[in-house]
């Protein structure tokens, strides 16, 4: 796994957290002016130690997803996709809890490092 920092279409920094078959899992849900608070984002994502600390939710499709919030409210991370199964949803969600402090995370807006 590993974790991408990009900027979108309007000049913002992002973040994504990638599985090692190139899917995506999880999004900072949001953009970013200054790189410091993706990269902020992404410690808090590797700051979890356990899946109680995500929300499991059905959407409007009754497909499941999962957020992950801050004790202020802000959304640090959300599911990237909705899920069928619950089962499915929690095992997104674990992913993002077995990141830690080695994950490595790809700055892509800096010239030279691969996509």
């Amino acid at each position: 796994m590993k974790f991408e920092i990009d900027k979108n279409s309007a000049g913002q920094y992002i973040w994504r957290l990638k599985a090692s078959n190139g899917k995506i899992i999880a999004t900072a849900g949001e953009s970013y002016v200054r790189k410091a608070d993706a990269e902020h984002g992404i410690n808090l994502v590797k700051g979890t130690t356990s899946i109680t600390q995500y929300t499991l939710y059905q959407d409007t499709a009754n497909q499941w997803r999962w957020k992950l919030v801050a004790t202020n409210g802000q959304i640090i991370a959300v599911s990237s996709e909705g899920y069928w199964n619950k089962s499915d949803c929690e095992a997104s969600a674990q992913l993002a809890v077995s990141t830690n402090a080695s994950t490595p995370v790809y700055d892509l807006t800096v010239a030279g490092v691969g996509r």
